[in-house]
C-alpha cells in the first residue's frame, strides 16, 4: 500500500511541491536577516530549508528562544539541539 502511495504521488509531484512556498519563506528570512544584520549572522539555506542564525547578544539563549516562540517563530535553540 505505501510504494503505491509514493508512486502515485511522484507521478503527480507538482501538486504536492511546496518549492514555491519554501523559496518565498527564504526570501522572507534572507531579508529579514540583512535588516538585523548588526546582531546576527545568518547561514541561508541555498536550497534545503534549515537555516543557522548566530544571535551576538548578552541575553540568556533560553530567554531569547523565549522571545521568539511568543512572536511565533519557531526554533530550537543550540544547547538543546546542538550542545553548543
Amino acid at each position: 500500500m505505501t510504494v503505491a502511495m509514493a508512486a502515485a504521488i511522484l507521478d503527480r509531484h507538482q501538486e504536492y511541491s511546496r518549492a514555491d512556498l519554501i523559496h518565498e519563506n527564504r526570501g522572507i528570512l534572507t531579508n529579514w536577516s540583512k535588516l538585523h544584520a548588526d546582531v546576527l549572522v545568518i547561514s541561508a539555506p541555498k536550497g534545503g530549508t534549515t537555516a543557522c542564525l548566530t544571535i551576538r547578544t548578552k541575553s540568556d539563549e533560553m530567554e531569547l528562544f523565549d522571545r521568539f516562540i511568543k512572536n511565533g517563530i519557531l526554533l530550537v535553540p543550540g544547547k538543546r539541539c546542538f550542545r553548543f
